[in-house]
C-alpha cells in the first residue's frame, strides 16, 4: 500500500478492547504514532500516547545524553502500575538520537543511561506479572567507525537484538526474523490470531513443554538506534557498561532481526531507518518505500 496500512498491531490490540499506550520523546513522536500505526496519525479506540518535551536547556544533545529519559521511566512506570493497559510501547531515543554526534563519551552515556532505565521499567514489569519484549528498529553506534577509523555517525545494516521475558526461561525463538515478526509475535503472545494480510511470522516456536500460556499484559521496549555486532572494532555498545541487557540476554531466549534492507521495504544493501523500523514493526508485514519501488 502506497498510503495507510490498515490491519496494524495496533487496530488488531484495539478490535479486542486490549487498551494500548505509546510512550517517548518529541523527538520520536511521529514514529511511535504516525509510522508505528501505518502511515495513521490519529490514535485508534483505546490507544493513548504520552510524548515528553525535549529539554529546553541544551542546544545539543549530546550535552546532556540522558535527554528526557528519566520523564519517560517515569510515564511507563505509571502505565505499569495501571492494571487496565495491557499494551505499553515505549521508545528509548538516545542511542540513536546522540549517536549522530561525533562525541564518542556522549554515546557511551546515552548507551548506559538506556541501559539503566530499561532495566528499570523491565524490572517494574515482571513485578506486576507483565510479559516483556526487548527490540530496536535499527543500527547507529554498534559500527561507529569505517574501517579507516573516521567516525561513522549515520544508520548501519546490523541486525537488531529481541529478548523475550515471558513464560518458561527455555522457550525457544525463531532465527532468522525480522521486524516485521514482531506484530505477529506480540498478537501470538496475547493469543489473538494475526490478520491474513500480516505476512510475518511468530518468533516464538513450540518447546517439549508446549506453547507458552497467553499474557495479559505486555511491555515493549524499543532500544532505538540499538544495533547487534558480534565485533568488536569501533563497537560502542560492546564498549558501553550494559549490565541490563547483559543480565536479560544471559537469563531469557533472545535472537537478532534484519532490521534493513529488504526486509524493511528498502533497497538492497539500504541501511535501517526509524521510519521503515517502526511501520514494519507495527503493521507486521513488508511496505515497499517509494525508493525500492523506483
Amino acid at each position: 500500500p502506497d498510503e495507510m496500512v490498515e490491519d496494524t498491531l495496533s487496530d488488531v490490540l484495539s478490535s479486542h478492547h486490549i487498551r494500548q499506550v505509546k510512550i517517548t520523546e518529541a523527538e520520536k513522536a511521529i514514529h511511535v504514532g504516525f509510522f508505528l500505526n501505518g502511515k495513521k496519525n490519529d490514535p485508534v479506540v483505546g490507544e493513548d500516547r504520552i510524548i515528553v518535551p525535549n529539554r529546553k536547556d541544551i542546544v545539543l544533545f549530546d550535552e546532556a545524553p540522558e535527554m528526557s529519559i528519566k520523564a519517560i521511566t517515569e510515564a511507563t512506570l505509571s502505565q505499569i502500575n495501571d492494571p487496565d493497559i495491557r499494551f505499553i510501547f515505549t521508545n528509548f531515543p538516545n542511542v540513536d538520537v546522540v549517536g549522530h554526534i561525533e562525541n564518542e563519551q556522549a554515546v557511551l552515556a546515552a548507551v548506559e543511561a538506556v541501559d539503566r532505565h530499561m532495566a528499570i521499567t523491565v524490572d517494574a514489569a515482571l513485578q506486576k506479572g507483565m510479559s516483556v519484549i526487548i527490540t530496536a528498529d535499527h543500527g547507529t553506534v554498534e559500527k561507529w567507525l569505517y574501517p579507516d577509523g573516521a567516525i561513522d555517525t549515520g544508520h548501519t545494516d546490523s541486525p537488531v537484538p529481541f529478548v523475550l521475558l515471558h513464560g518458561k526461561q527455555n522457550q525457544m525463538l525463531r532465527r532468522n526474523g525480522k521486524l516485521s515478526d514482531v506484530a505477529p509475535t506480540i498478537l501470538d503472545l496475547f493469543g489473538l490470531a494475526k490478520p491474513t494480510v500480516m505476512t510475518g511470522r511468530t518468533l516464538i516456536e513450540a518447546t517439549p513443554d508446549g506453547f507458552p500460556t497467553p499474557c495479559q499484559r505486555l511491555l515493549l521496549i524499543l532500544l532505538d538506534g540499538w544495533g547487534e555486532n558480534p565485533e568488536e572494532y569501533g563497537n560502542l555498545i560492546r564498549k558501553a557498561a550494559t549490565p541490563a541487557m547483559d543480565r536479560f540476554r544471559q537469563i531469557y531466549p533472545w535472537t537478532t532481526l534484519t532490521a534493513s534492507g529488504e526486509a524493511v521495504g528498502l533497497p538492497p544493501g539500504t541501511v535501517g531507518n526509524s521510519e521503515a523500523g517502526h511501520l514494519h514493526i507495527g503493521t507486521g508485514r513488508t511496505v515497499y518505500s517509494d525508493r525500492l519501488k523506483i
